[in-house]
């Protein structure tokens, strides 16, 4: 869990440390570290590919021993100058995304050279679970997905969901392990205002009123009127009330109300 590696799947290894190996009987799987060195010390975890992920982790720590002869120079110094060739390098870093929740799909390019033997994996480390080796999917989210194509290894996630935000590794399974990191940060998108709540808080025209802008009333009152036509009213015994509200804009002005 110390270099974030990929040791092994089932009873098939993925590190291609030769001191690692894996036994199954039943329902146990054992781990096993011959020749322990300093740089073995840190913690195991064992998990499932359940969703969600469970897993648990044990702890190992090498101490030193007080030598008790001294070493060979010569083995020292051929172990201190072995010669690779053609290790994998990544070429360019991996990109950090920012979407909204909701998006269709992001994409991760891992571009690496020179992988010959060694194997691509992706893992998810803020839940610490493996998604791929290889072409071949671990993780059982059907939105998640792997393509290749010549020195590129691009994880697809879809229908972009907020649990979807953290980083994201590509490593491959070299000794010692190489990786690089993108981040996923998925925001909120915001919630679209009312239109018609919108349109009375900026006092556009509402069924109940009225608007004047486009006139100087600065000398002017304003005035609501309905003409007299006593022939037309004089059979009517009940008092009709009419109220009509007109506001205005920019008059400095007092308005008249007239309610006949």
């Amino acid at each position: 869990q110390n270099t974030q590696s990929i040791l092994s799947i089932g009873s098939h290894m993925i590190t291609r440390n030769p001191r690692m190996t894996v036994s199954h009987s039943d329902n146990s799987w054992t781990l096993h570290i011959k020749d322990v060195t300093r740089d073995d010390s840190g913690n195991y975890m064992c998990q499932s590919n359940t969703d969600p992920i469970i897993s648990q982790t044990g702890f190992l720590e090498v101490v030193d021993v007080p030598e008790t002869g001294e070493k060979n120079k010569i083995e020292e110094e051929v172990n201190n100058n072995l010669v690779t060739t053609s290790q994998p390098e990544f070429m360019k870093p991996i990109d950090n995304i920012t979407v909204a929740v909701g998006q269709e799909e992001v994409q991760f390019a891992c571009v690496i050279n020179n992988l010959g033997r060694y194997k691509v994996a992706w893992v998810n480390q803020n839940t610490q679970s493996v998604l791929s080796i290889g072409t071949h999917m671990i993780t059982r989210n059907p939105r998640m997905s792997i393509s290749h194509s010549d020195s590129t290894w691009t994880l697809h996630i879809k229908n972009i969901t907020r649990d979807d935000s953290g980083n994201y590794m590509c490593q491959s399974n070299t000794d010692p392990i190489i990786s690089q990191t993108g981040n996923l940060d998925v925001v909120d998108v915001p919630e679209k205002k009312n239109k018609f709540e919108e349109r009375v808080k900026n006092n556009l025209v509402t069924t109940s009123q009225t608007r004047i802008t486009e006139m100087d009333t600065s000398e002017y009152q304003s005035t609501w009127r309905s003409s007299k036509a006593s022939s037309m009213f004089t059979n009517i015994s009940s008092v009709l009330l009419v109220t009509i509200m007109c506001l205005l804009s920019s008059i400095s002005s007092s308005a008249t109300l007239i309610i006949v």
